[in-house]
């Protein structure tokens, strides 16, 4: 499981140089994921998309399986101001 935790955050910081956003902090689940970003040049929605899709095609790769793996779509809520 340590390799897939890991791969999953290889895929994010390579992500992170693309597309410019900023991570503040994670914690990874068995079944899910809580990151907290900053978006940087790109909206969440494609940033997203492409880790997804980039760890899927991975962990499907390694465990000879195939479809989702994920099942449902990211949750995003705004960040207050800190005031």
């Amino acid at each position: 499981m340590f390799e897939d935790y890991q791969k999953f955050l290889d895929t994010i910081k390579d992500y992170q140089e693309i597309s410019g956003y900023e991570i503040y902090g994670y914690c990874l689940m068995t079944n899910h994921v809580h990151l907290l970003v900053k978006e940087g040049k790109e909206d969440l929605g494609p940033i997203f998309k492409r880790i997804g899709a980039s760890y899927v095609y991975w962990y499907n790769w390694k465990c000879n399986r195939s479809g989702h793996l994920f099942q449902d779509r990211f949750k995003s809520e705004p960040g207050g101001s800190g005031e």
